[in-house]
């Protein structure tokens, strides 16, 4: 049995150094290949990619490491001074103390991080709000910031209190929330997350592998879409190995998506173009060699 696990295993292997990068050695036997075995293939392929992702994730978002966020973020709440009360009334926002208030917790490595800051005197301009804070109170609005995202909310016409019984009572619920969330957010993380891996991968894989059956139907008729979606099953998983690689080790990278997209867009092209063309293929890499051999 535990051969037999194996030789499967070794067999995926070889067909994913094969063809991971589309050649003409190995994608024209896609021809007269069951599509079934290349839908297989495909799955098993991403199956163990989501899960490998979810693991990823789990490591890096860990019980102990939300844990020693969790009660940071609540002993932070805890050191909101005694004095201070601000009031958001008619739009604008008033506050007890003249000089701003600022809250701190510390990340696991000792660095001091801005969670919350409010100052009745500020525009929410570059010069007088730290560019840091997670959430900062100004005259008129609020803002909350998430690395290069920042969003500013307008404050509404009701009358809203915070002084430090309020949060006291904010950290108290907040504990309790969190205590009792965690878990079902890792229940959450090991269902969804391969879930949503798998019908991502999988939706863009067919849309790209439609797309570029209609382009190079305009120009033969020798494609076919089932082939093309066959091929574009084994084009596309080096791509999001590539991907998943870049969204672990930049999480907020803006053009990752372009990249990715981009990637599986070529290696479908000329995966699709080494099967049904592979004599003119091969004919190119032989003149190429030749010319290099002339030199």
């Amino acid at each position: 049995m535990i051969n037999l696990s194996m030789k499967k295993v070794k067999a995926i292997f070889n067909h994913f150094v094969k063809s991971c990068i589309p050649n003409h050695l190995y994608y024209p036997k896609l021809l007269h290949t069951r599509t079934l075995f290349s839908i297989k293939y495909f799955f098993v392929c991403i199956f163990f990619l989501s899960l490998t992702c979810t693991f990823f994730t789990f490591y890096q978002m860990s019980p102990h490491k939300l844990n020693f966020y969790k009660n940071a973020l609540i002993s932070a709440l805890h050191q909101y001074p005694d004095k201070a009360e601000f009031t958001i009334q008619e739009g604008a926002l008033k506050s007890t103390l003249r000089a701003p208030v600022f809250l701190w917790m510390e990340d696991q490595s000792g660095i001091s991080m801005l969670i919350f800051g409010a100052n009745q005197q500020s525009t929410l301009q570059k010069n007088d709000t730290p560019e840091e804070s997670l959430v900062f109170l100004g005259a008129n609005q609020m803002r909350i910031s998430f690395q290069n995202i920042k969003v500013n909310i307008p404050y509404s016409h009701t009358t809203y209190s915070i002084n430090k019984q309020t949060v006291e009572q904010l950290a108290t619920t907040l504990g309790q929330y969190l205590t009792q969330a965690l878990p079902v957010f890792y229940v959450i993380l090991f269902i969804c997350m391969p879930i949503v891996y798998i019908a991502s991968a999988l939706e863009i894989t067919l849309a790209m592998s439609i797309l570029l059956f209609l382009v190079f139907r305009l120009f033969t008729k020798r494609v076919h879409l089932r082939k093309c979606i066959q091929a574009g099953l084994h084009a596309t998983l080096f791509p999001i190995i590539i991907g998943s690689a870049l969204f672990c080790t930049f999480p907020s990278g803006s053009g990752t998506l372009t990249i990715v997209c981009a990637l599986i867009f070529v290696f479908q092209l000329v995966g699709i173009y080494e099967m049904y063309f592979a004599e003119t293929s091969s004919k190119l890499h032989h003149k190429a060699r030749s010319h290099a051999k002339g030199r």
